[in-house]
């Protein structure tokens, strides 16, 4: 006895009809969405930059305070106030 059951897994309808919203969403490579497109992940690429560096920050100032150097904790401080500033 069939069941009347769908599927509902990736196969090449699926990937049809996916390519076929790309096309509707990015008309072209000189479409004002896709160089929106290209902004956003370039943005979110920058921001996953900055925040990884900032989160070495404070490793680098116990590293700096437990060796009690104060030249290097100034070149600390002065990149960290640079990175966060930026």
């Amino acid at each position: 006895m069939k069941t009347n059951q769908k599927d509902y897994g990736f196969n090449v309808e699926f990937l049809k009809r996916f390519l076929n919203i790309l096309r509707i969403l990015f008309p072209g490579f000189c479409s004002i969405t896709f160089a929106l497109f290209l902004a956003l992940l370039f943005l979110s690429f920058l921001e996953e930059y900055v925040i990884y560096h900032v989160g070495l920050i404070p490793s680098r100032f116990y590293k700096v305070l437990g060796e009690k150097n104060l030249d290097d904790f100034k070149s600390v401080a002065f990149i960290s106030v640079g990175i966060v500033i930026a």
